[in-house]
């Protein structure tokens, strides 16, 4: 935001730019499409803040959005067998600012187990899509990179809402919305990213494999079932994501990842490169 009044730029000056700026609460997938997106507050709110004035966060948090989605985690059950177990709902990955709401699952904090640090790191490099998204967005359109010349910011949070709808257009027109395996890369992306970089989750993760020190959790308690009574949070048999607490949901991802993990049944996703004949 440039050359705006006065009251609004000791609103909007916050520690990061020296300038006024708005900040947006925006949820994206893998594939750079933007799901929803608040209207701009002060860069001065933090996250906990913004998020209650997003309404596709809260609607799936209370369970009226997404609510019929089904996904299968995997567990131990009280013998030690892993099971299948249906939940329905579904949650979004974040960084450690947020509400504690099952939907919205962050890395911990202080992983001590091999377990919970291979999760944390891995949903740490998965979680930068967002910034991958608003580089594309500024890539995109110049206003965005160089600054909003308006003194309206109700014309400043337009502007970015429909550079967003524009975006989501953009990746339909280019075939971008696709599936990564038949997916293309377009020239825009390329500047944000660097080429042949391996993902740091994947680079310790590899590190930590090769580390006998690293405590871990089969070493202690040989698969050790927490005794939870579930049935509060299912409906006809399904757990449901918004009726569970965030660090029980949480306990469960981290389960269902470690027993993928060692099946060998974890990818990175990765969009298959535009062919060299393509420009």
């Amino acid at each position: 935001m440039l050359n705006c009044h006065s009251w609004a730029t000791i609103n909007h000056k916050g520690p990061k730019l020296n300038i006024p700026s708005r900040t947006y609460n925006t949820t994206v997938t893998h594939t750079r499409q933007i799901l929803g997106t608040t209207f701009g507050h002060p860069c001065t709110w933090n996250d906990k803040t913004v998020v209650l004035y997003d309404e596709f966060l809260k609607a799936v948090n209370d369970g009226t959005l997404f609510q019929d989605c089904e996904f299968i985690l995997f567990e131990y059950d009280s013998s030690g067998n892993v099971i299948e177990v249906c939940y329905k709902g579904v949650w979004f990955m974040v960084d450690n600012g947020y509400l504690s709401w099952s939907n919205l699952v962050p890395p911990l904090k202080d992983g001590l187990t091999y377990q919970q640090i291979r999760f944390s790191e891995w949903l740490e490099s998965m979680r930068k899509d967002i910034e991958c998204t608003f580089g594309i967005l500024k890539g995109r359109f110049a206003v965005l990179r160089y600054g909003i010349r308006l003194q309206s910011i109700e014309k400043c949070d337009q502007l970015y809402v429909t550079c967003c709808a524009l975006h989501n257009r953009l990746l339909f027109i280019d075939g971008l919305d696709k599936g990564w395996k038949d997916g293309v890369e377009s020239n825009w992306e390329r500047e944000y990213r660097d080429e042949g970089e391996i993902p740091f989750a994947v680079q310790r993760l590899n590190r930590l494999h090769n580390n006998d020190n690293v405590q871990s959790q089969d070493d202690n308690d040989d698969n050790t079932v927490e005794t939870i009574d579930f049935h509060k949070y299912e409906v006809n048999g399904k757990r449901i994501v918004s009726k569970m607490p965030l660090s029980i949901f949480q306990n469960r991802l981290i389960e269902n990842f470690d027993i993928r993990f060692r099946r060998n049944d974890i990818q990175w996703p990765k969009r298959i490169n535009r062919p060299s004949s393509i420009v």
